[in-house]
């Protein structure tokens, strides 16, 4: 997955949250080049990303994440430890 801080300021937020997501065995990457935020999103769609996450001041503020998932225009605000609950129940399912 990707991490997308929508500014500069949002990235100890985002690194802080990729340890969590790190430390629960998934994979993450953070986005912090000097891209705006729709060429980070794209960069990341182009990619096939299973989830692109965003991070800004509301999501800070609710200790979430924005989460998009690939293939769709759908966006769902979830807090950071119901997101690892999805994931890894969806790794479950595979395995």
């Amino acid at each position: 997955m990707l991490l997308i801080p929508i500014a500069e300021k949002h990235g100890p937020y985002c690194r802080e949250t990729a340890a969590k997501l790190k430390e629960a065995g998934l994979r993450v990457e953070i986005a912090d080049t000097n891209n705006t935020l729709n060429k980070k999103i794209r960069n990341g769609q182009g990619r096939k990303i299973p989830y692109l996450l965003v991070a800004g001041d509301q999501e800070i503020e609710k200790a979430s994440v924005n989460v998009r998932p690939y293939g769709s225009q759908d966006q769902t605000v979830m807090a950071v430890g119901a997101f690892i609950e999805k994931c890894r129940k969806q790794i479950g399912e595979h395995r």
